[in-house]
């Protein structure tokens, strides 16, 4: 999927409902990765350590990811410089379905329809990317300037899918007053466009999936050049036909707008406001033909839709620090205020039945459930504030010796009148041992340090009235004086204990230096401990109301982090560094509200279990014949060479009391190894990444693996090795 984005997860799941992502924050002010474009990156640092987070408060729970892009350099010429790369991209590997000649011999349940079709190539392609940047810097005695431009094409792998960026920054500081003070300017702009195709949809609409499960002997279009379909089947639609009949794209405009002033009247006492908005506006809008098969099954000539999104995020930043060395003491000390206003607002229509397919989107009140009241329309808006005052002090002795001590104190408009502010601690020590006395004449051991810290960080829920009373208007009606007026309901209750989850963190690591810093190594151990959860409880149906949030329980993680890194061969010519990396994670909820299970699909939330843990109906063979099927099942259609499901209550049926916990998706551990080669101009980058523990469930091949099913695709690995008499298989269905 061309329009996927990268997920971060930093020392595991740390809350239910709210954000499990890190801060990202870019020069100062909070964003993601694809605010600014690789190119322009200067440097990243990873504060996963709840000592060096904890300043961050809310915001910094999970983490937080420091990102300082390039600039110009005082007193310097002006540089102008582009770069450019071309990429291709295929499936790396296919899974092999039966083919055409394997139905027409019999091997499977598929009607012979005559062709032979290869759906996948039907809807696949080689995708190819092109990026392009253009970047000038430079500066002048009192003046720094950079500004650039990137733009970047990404074809996907399924037809009718791309991403189109363009990217624009500008960036100029100036100092002034004999370099008391300091102003600067940084804006960002970005372009973004996608196809309404959505290659990686998780319901029927997933082309992929329709793809691999199509009947290879079907044809794509009928002889009229209709698209063949069978509508008889369930969720088996023709993939071709999905591509071509969604029309309309997705687009988004982002702009943020940052400005600094730092004013230094004595050395080593600075002060500076910041101030930043971002505005982030985005349209999706498409039409869906007469032939796209949705309107097909409901009957609909046409169907079209535009949807608006704008969020808005002020933010004021005000600090204040001083840095003291004295003789064998360095001190830093830092204070400050910190606001953050955040909107968002949202418009949507639809409509369907069109006389004519011509005007897709673009004459949307032409539709006919319009002016039969049957339309869609709707408008929504939340914000939220959160506030902020921190302080941090920082004090080295002979560079051996370190102390970091930190508090926030945060209030958010989220949460209940009883618990609007929290305060999150931290505290660190350090201890460089390799500058001690008794370490001199070791010359192989460049670095030796020893760390531990402490620190509190909390977590807010992702919906903003989460603790008020909130009512639904127009969702019913009721009847008066001969007329159906919309009627005003209580959607949830009142919450005014509503509070923060709170996450401590203790840390204790080791960093290494050897041989003149040819190798590094870093270790950490770390335990996470979140609790007061915040979590929609469900609740009995005669309260009138399906759930409540609530802080319902605690949760642990654990875990240990290894990384070395090694310059194995150093040269003008030729260069060879290796970066290893591995960490271990535990995670399991250690209490709930009621010590009960709470069951949310096909996971649940369990006291010593860990979090989202799959709970289902555990295999237990296949039955081999009919007599071993219990009666209640054989009454509703199971047969010798269904599967047996271990039936825990021991009634002789399968009911959702039988569930127990099958797997988990976190993994025990987890890393990566990764080499660089460079030779002369050029350099060669080998990444590899690894996962060791963890399940998967494979939601999007429902159906695919059903093997005796008379309509779908059968993979030949399992239509091979499937149940075919008492027994051939205990583990294949039939």
């Amino acid at each position: 999927d061309p329009n996927a984005t990268s997920t971060i997860r930093l020392r595991g799941v740390i809350s239910v409902n709210g954000s499990t992502t890190p801060l990202i924050l870019i020069d100062g002010v909070e964003g993601d990765l694809s605010t600014v474009a690789p190119e322009n990156i200067a440097s990243i640092d990873v504060l996963k350590d709840a000592s060096a987070a904890a300043i961050y408060g809310t915001r910094g729970a999970n983490g937080v990811i420091l990102i300082t892009t390039q600039n110009g350099k005082r007193e310097s010429h002006t540089t102008a410089s582009y770069s450019g790369y071309v990429s291709a991209s295929q499936f790396g590997k296919k899974l092999e379905f039966m083919t055409a000649e394997d139905i027409r011999a019999g091997k499977t349940n598929f009607t012979d329809k005559g062709y032979d079709t290869d759906w996948l190539d039907a809807v696949s392609r080689t995708g190819f990317t092109h990026n392009h940047n253009f970047n000038i810097t430079g500066g002048s005695k009192q003046t720094t300037y950079s500004a650039d431009v990137t733009y970047r094409k990404e074809d996907g792998v399924i037809m009718n899918t791309y991403s189109e960026d363009i990217r624009m920054r500008f960036d100029v500081s100036h100092w002034m007053l004999n370099d008391m003070l300091k102003v600067n300017l940084n804006m960002v702009k970005k372009w973004h466009k996608n196809s309404a195709t959505n290659a990686t949809a998780t319901d029927q609409s997933n082309i992929y999936r329709q793809a691999i499960m199509r009947n290879p002997t079907a044809p794509i279009y009928n002889e009229d050049g209709s698209y063949n379909e069978d509508f008889n089947v369930n969720y088996y639609y023709n993939p071709v036909g999905m591509l071509e009949e969604r029309l309309g794209n997705y687009t988004y405009e982002e702009t943020r707008a940052t400005g600094n002033v730092t004013f230094e009247p004595v050395k080593g006492w600075q002060t500076n406001l910041m101030v930043a908005t971002s505005r982030f506006n985005a349209h999706d809008k498409g039409y869906n033909t007469t032939d796209y098969f949705s309107n097909q099954l409901n009957e609909w000539t046409g169907y079209a839709y535009h949807t608006q999104d704008e969020t808005r995020t002020d933010n004021l930043e005000l600090t204040s620090k001083y840095d003291l060395n004295v003789g064998k003491h360095r001190m830093n000390a830092l204070v400050g205020y910190s606001y953050q206003y955040y909107t968002y607002e949202r418009f949507y229509a639809n409509n369907y039945n069109f006389p004519t397919d011509f005007y897709q989107w673009h004459n949307l009140g032409l539709g006919q459930a319009l002016k039969d009241g049957k339309a869609g329309m709707g408008s929504d808006k939340n914000e939220n504030t959160l506030i902020g005052f921190f302080a941090r002090v920082s004090y080295a002795f002979d560079n051996k010796y370190n102390l970091l001590v930190s508090v926030r104190q945060e209030g958010s408009s989220k949460f209940g009148d009883n618990n609007k502010w929290g305060t999150f601690p931290s505290a660190s020590l350090g201890w460089t041992i390799s500058n001690e006395g008794f370490m001199e004449g070791i010359t192989w051991l460049n670095n030796l340090k020893l760390r531990a810290g402490f620190g509190i960080t909390g977590v807010i829920p992702n919906d903003p009235y989460m603790s008020l009373t909130r009512y639904n208007y127009g969702s019913s009606y009721y009847y008066d004086k001969g007329t159906w007026k919309p009627g005003l309901e209580v959607a949830s209750n009142p919450n005014p204990d509503l509070k923060w989850e709170k996450s401590d963190q203790t840390n204790i690591g080791l960093d290494l230096s050897l041989f003149n810093d040819r190798v590094t190594v870093g270790m950490d151990y770390f335990i996470k401990n979140t609790k007061d959860l915040l979590y929609d409880r469900p609740l009995h149906t005669t309260t009138g109301f399906s759930s409540i949030t609530q802080n319902i329980g605690s949760m642990r993680n654990t875990g240990f982090e290894f990384n070395v890194e090694s310059h194995n061969i150093m040269n003008d010519r030729f260069s060879w560094d290796t970066q290893f990396n591995i960490s271990t994670i535990k995670n399991k909820l250690t209490s709930l509200i009621d010590e009960k299970p709470i069951p949310v699909g096909n996971h649940v939330l369990q006291v010593g279990q860990p979090i989202g843990s799959f709970y289902m109906y555990k295999m237990d063979g296949i039955y081999q014949d009919n007599q071993e099927v219990p009666e209640k099942l054989y009454a509703k259609g199971v047969r010798a060479g269904d599967i047996k499901y271990a039936d825990k209550d021991n009634d002789g049926d399968l009911t959702p009391a039988d569930k127990e916990i099958v797997g988990k998706p976190l993994p025990d551990f987890f890393g990566g190894l990764t080499n660089r080669f460079r030779y002369g101009n050029f350099d060669l980058t080998i990444f590899n990444t690894f996962s060791v523990g963890n399940d998967v469930y494979a939601t999007g091949m429902g159906g695919i693996d059903a093997v005796g099913h008379n309509n779908y695709g059968m993979r030949k690995d399992i239509a091979a090795n499937r149940w075919t008499g008492p027994g051939t298989n205990n583990s294949i269905p039939r």
